[in-house]
């Protein structure tokens, strides 16, 4: 990227940590910036952006949390979702946006957890 110090093609294809620590090696480069290129650009499998505030507000609402998870907590919990932590991500997007957007419409469901299982359900049905 900088002087080919950083060849985008090949950290595509490494592990997303390895890839992270390469990419955030780069002044003006942050951890949030790195995920995001390499889940939306790389399409790489196992990325989440743990420092994303929508993220951390839709898991806290999603898992009915009493306070959104700092991103030391979200690192920990993502773990459970490997190797497909990005596929997590895109999902957890999309319950933001449908289930907690700004204009107070919410799907109708009759708790957190009925609305979280449903979104899913209907999700997978797509």
């Amino acid at each position: 990227m900088l002087d080919g110090e950083l060849d985008l093609e090949a950290i595509c294809s490494i592990e997303g940590s390895a890839a992270i620590r390469e990419m955030t090696a780069i002044k003006g480069v942050g951890r949030w910036t790195a995920e995001v290129y390499l889940l939306f650009c790389a399409g790489h499998p196992d990325v989440f952006p743990v420092g994303d505030v929508a993220l951390q507000n839709a898991v806290s609402h999603a898992l009915m949390l009493e306070m959104r998870p700092s991103v030391r907590e979200l690192d920990l919990l993502t773990e459970l979702w490997a190797p497909w932590r990005s596929v997590v991500a895109r999902l957890f997007w999309a319950y933001y946006a449908t289930e907690m957007r700004r204009d107070g419409t919410r799907w109708l469901f009759k708790s957190k957890s009925e609305s979280f299982v449903s979104f899913f359900l209907l999700a997978s049905q797509s």
